[in-house]
């Protein structure tokens, strides 16, 4: 399976900052991909002010091995998608990284809810299997944010 991500040139390549974000909490290392590139569009823009999306960014397309867990949403909180509390889907997120169940898991889009994320597991003795098969550059059309 082909995903996507988009991220600022200095960190196109295959490796998670261990920032806290939805699905991990702070120092939990975990690389978050898209099912399509404007699904990762999306994710940057409400993530990111207008300014920051007029850095240079790559689009990096990477090849997933078959083997994917999909995350039972019905387990999750009735406000799992919170913009103000990500406590709930950390919880989850940071479990699934320890447990090592697998390396690879497909979550809900908070924005796009019928398409998908996938969250990789960067210390999952599997890793190597996670394969950049090229980087581009991606420029934000200037009317999203009033990117300039």
């Amino acid at each position: 399976m082909i995903v996507y991500r988009i991220s600022l040139q200095k960190y196109a390549k295959l490796e998670a900052s261990g920032n806290q974000a939805r699905w991990n909490s702070k120092g939990k290392y975990m690389l978050y991909t898209a099912e399509n590139i404007s699904l990762a569009c999306l994710e940057n823009i409400v993530h990111r002010s207008g300014v920051q999306l007029a850095a240079e960014y790559m689009v990096l397309k990477i090849e997933l091995p078959p083997d994917i867990e999909t995350l039972d949403i019905n387990l999750l909180p009735l406000n799992w998608f919170s913009e103000m509390d990500y406590t709930p889907t950390q919880k989850v997120g940071d479990a699934w990284l320890q447990s090592f169940s697998s390396l690879i898991l497909k979550v809900p889009s908070v924005i796009v809810p019928s398409e998908s994320n996938f969250l990789i597991n960067c210390a999952h003795k599997d890793f190597k299997k996670i394969k950049l098969i090229e980087t581009s550059p991606f420029t934000f059309d200037g009317r999203l944010k009033n990117v300039e």
